[in-house]
């Protein structure tokens, strides 16, 4: 299930904290080892690069996420070229990486892309410790036991996460919990989903609320999905445009003004989804419009390029 913007944001500023933790100590360890100043300055700039990290991940929440975990990962299978055998023993920290993805973004996806990555690591990490004999205190054998051992606690330790998540399938992967108002009515808040919006899957999942709830005004509630991009918008104005009926009508409130103003102007489906500027107004809508309430006055409709165009 996808997670609404601020956990997901609450979450990578936790990661980017215990980053911060294990890069200390990192750095205290090739400090006491004696390793080059080239390592710290390394670790110094993974230090920086959280700053990026926290300001954007609202706009690539997987790709920067999977990336500031590989940049661990790969520190990771570096250690044992530095600290010796007391390197190897941060191997153990391996299966942790996977599971921050997946806590993060809380998508088995990139749980297992994060898995892939670190066995991958570990695997090349292994190869270049055998081909260059590193001197240790245990023969090779014990490193490859060591290195099957941790590929083995990075695959079960993700399969345990990963059946976690798995206990949330049967949410909806787009849109939040329902609030409904009346019989045929309801708000239905965004989801911040993590990787982009599936036009298909939101038809999908609208679809299924129509048929649940007997439903003949939906407003989607845009602004708990946090930033959107132009082709989110896209994707969900042509879903919205799919699900409507002349049953049941599928309408906008609190869409992102700056995601408007850059959609492209070829695109003749935009402008034809109703949207309003508050939640209220797309609901007083849908009341009069199914005659729940009559006023003399209408709501307000967001007034945008598109809407001055076609006229």
């Amino acid at each position: 299930m996808s997670l609404p913007s601020y956990i997901v944001e609450g979450r990578a500023n936790l990661l980017a904290r215990v980053k911060i933790v294990f890069d200390l100590l990192f750095a205290i360890g090739l400090y006491l080892s004696g390793a080059p100043l080239l390592w710290l300055l390394a670790l110094t700039l993974d230090l920086v690069l959280l700053f990026p990290y926290l300001r954007y991940v609202k706009r690539k929440p997987a790709l920067l996420t999977l990336g500031t975990l590989a940049i661990s990962a790969v520190l990771l299978a570096a250690a044992p070229f530095v600290m010796g055998v007391r390197g190897l023993a941060l191997w153990v920290l391996f299966p942790l990486l996977p599971v921050a993805a997946g806590f993060v973004l809380g998508r088995r996806l990139h749980l297992w892309q994060m898995a892939a990555i670190t066995m991958a690591l570990v695997a090349l990490a292994t190869i270049l410790l055998i081909r260059q004999g590193q001197s240790f205190d245990f023969d090779l054998v014990a490193l490859l036991v060591l290195a099957a051992a941790t590929a083995a606690s990075i695959a079960l330790t993700g399969w345990i996460i990963a059946r976690t998540l798995r206990l949330e399938a049967g949410s909806r992967e787009i849109l939040g919990q329902p609030l409904p108002v009346v019989r045929g009515v309801m708000v239905v808040p965004f989801n911040w989903v993590v990787g982009g919006i599936s036009s298909d899957a939101l038809r999908s999942e609208l679809n299924e609320l129509k048929r649940q709830y007997s439903l003949r005004w939906i407003v989607l509630d845009l602004a708990p999905a946090g930033e959107l991009g132009r082709q989110d918008l896209q994707a969900i104005e042509e879903a919205a445009l799919a699900a409507s009926s002349p049953q049941c009508t599928v309408v906008m409130a609190r869409p992102p003004v700056d995601a408007l103003g850059h959609l492209d102007f070829a695109r003749a489906i935009i402008g034809r989804v109703e949207r309003f500027a508050t939640v209220p107004q797309a609901v007083e809508a849908g009341l009069r419009r199914l005659g729940w309430t009559q006023a003399t006055e209408q709501p307000q409709r967001v007034v945008t390029v598109y809407d001055i165009l076609g006229k």
